[in-house]
């Protein structure tokens, strides 16, 4: 039943979606979010300041009666969505706030709550420079701008002033409406000089330009996967070399707009992590066929 009101809620989120959301929407990916937050900094080179924003439990939390006044659904039946609870290790658990992470609707009503974040953006942009008017002060306009992945969001802006006076106070009355808050300790602001972390990429500029390239920890991850599959001697070698072709191309291609000279470095490093378990050194040719479609 939550499967076929997405179906019927997902055209309506859609409309009322702010521009700048990415998540759970058809046609839309991290990819994107990215490139619109590196062509954001590209385009506009002084702007660097970058509010880094963490919603606390954001599925755990959702208010029910915010939910039940404002989602497009009956609210008996959405009452039931709510209430309906999950199961985990066998064991039900109920559920008196919030969405369950992972049921079908979920996704839909977290993008429906938090649409109008853009807003907030305009808002604090049109309040800086009525300030200024009012003061006869010639000023540029600013430039601020929210990518927003379902509940991960940023807020870029080219003055730190008016995220901390204008924009962090307008997301904390934006949220407590709907039952939620931002993490003092996770939400904060960055200097995009010394680099952020956004939807497993770290965006930063050097030498003026900026740069993507994925974070530590998916490369650790990503070699933690192949090291489970090297070990793994009870499968012949032209099977790993197949199942570290899967794992290797599917990682490579989430990670395909990486900026030089990413694919050389990562291609080198792979190269050299296989080649310290014996025998291996036959897999530098598979792997180097893998990145021949990459090589930029």
């Amino acid at each position: 039943m939550q499967t076929l009101y997405r179906f019927a809620l997902e055209p309506v989120a859609e409309y009322y979606a702010d521009e700048q959301s990415y998540g759970y929407r058809q046609g839309r990916s991290v990819t994107d979010a990215i490139l619109h937050l590196t062509n954001d900094l590209s385009e506009n080179p002084k702007c660097e300041w970058i509010l880094k924003a963490d919603i606390e439990g954001c599925f755990d939390n959702i208010s029910h009666d915010w939910l039940l006044r404002y989602i497009y659904i009956n609210p008996k039946l959405l009452k039931k969505f709510l209430k309906s609870g999950f199961i985990e290790n066998r064991i039900w658990h109920s559920t008196e706030k919030g969405v369950p992470q992972g049921g079908s609707v979920s996704s839909v009503i977290c993008n429906l709550t938090l649409d109008g974040l853009a807003d907030i953006c305009n808002d604090a942009h049109y309040m800086r420079n009525n300030q200024y008017a009012m003061n006869d002060i010639c000023m540029d306009d600013i430039f601020i701008d929210i990518i927003r992945y379902t509940d991960d969001f940023i807020i870029i802006c080219d003055d730190r002033a008016v995220l901390v006076r204008e924009v962090i106070p307008a997301i904390e009355k934006f949220l407590k409406k709907r039952g939620l808050k931002l993490s003092q300790e996770k939400t904060r602001i960055i200097n995009i000089n010394d680099g952020i972390t956004f939807l497993g990429w770290k965006i930063f500029k050097k030498n003026e330009n900026i740069k993507r390239i994925p974070t530590q920890e998916s490369k650790n991850r990503l070699f933690e996967k192949i090291k489970v599959v090297l070990n793994q001697n009870h499968i012949s070698e032209k099977e790993k070399a197949k199942r570290l072709k899967q794992i290797i191309t599917g990682w490579l291609n989430f990670y395909s707009i990486a900026t030089y000279p990413f694919f050389l470095n990562i291609e080198y490093e792979l190269i050299m992590f296989i080649n310290q378990f014996a025998g291996m050194r036959y897999l530098a040719g598979v792997i180097h066929q893998i990145f021949e479609k990459f090589e930029r």
